[in-house]
């Protein structure tokens, strides 16, 4: 219960900033943009193509990126675990990035009546923070390089999988097989200390029973 209030506090007060903040409101806006585009294909993530558009952008973090809209849960997240700060330091990082409605898949396919019963069930099975650097790796990727590697180490200690699908360039969990979820990378953002690869379903390489009570 904690953890929710405290994810709920942070969530108003990020609200009150944004809605006083234009440029926040501008960042938001064109990332809606991006992330509702179909041009970002797979030949613009190859680093190569750096000079024709893609360069990062200036004096954005890969943590700032996360406090756009479509990204308010992970960044809620990363906040109350105290990974926020590591994203905003850290050099040369690259983050899987669920956006809100990855979250929302998630707790519906686990039998959680709310983003907020994950949350709180994540943090008392004491594998929020696993989860969390599921989704981060070493290095600027493009998600071309990633496919070209197949199997990805996290920072959590496990690997990843990347692979290709009908819907585009995919990674998933590599320890837990239980859960059949195969999340897409949607849009490269990139930060002035690493990239951002948004993805449609949140990687799942922890056991997940008794989350929400799934698999009890």
């Amino acid at each position: 219960r904690n953890t929710r209030s405290s994810l709920n506090h942070l969530r108003e007060a990020d609200m009150k900033r944004e809605k006083s903040n234009p440029l926040i409101y501008l960042a938001h806006l064109v990332l809606f943009l991006g992330l509702s585009s179909q041009a970002l294909v797979a030949s613009a993530y190859d680093d190569k193509h750096d000079g024709k558009g893609y360069k990062p952008q200036r004096g954005v973090s890969v943590a700032d990126i996360t406090a756009y809209n479509g990204f308010e849960t992970l960044n809620f997240a990363l906040t109350a675990t105290g990974l926020i700060d590591a994203l905003d330091t850290r050099k040369r990082v690259t983050l899987f990035a669920p956006t809100n409605e990855a979250f929302e898949k998630l707790a519906a396919f686990l039998g959680c009546e709310s983003v907020d019963e994950l949350a709180g069930d994540l943090v008392a099975a004491d594998v929020l923070d696993d989860v969390l650097l599921d989704h981060v790796t070493k290095g600027r990727r493009s998600p071309q390089s990633l496919l070209a590697e197949g199997q990805v180490a996290v920072l959590s200690g496990n690997t990843v999988a990347v692979g290709a699908g009908e819907d585009g360039i995919y990674v998933e969990g590599s320890v837990n097989k239980a859960v059949q979820i195969r999340p897409f990378i949607t849009a490269e953002l990139r930060a002035r200390n690493g990239n951002v690869l948004a993805v449609n379903e949140i990687i799942v390489n922890v056991d997940p029973t008794g989350i929400c009570g799934f698999g009890t």
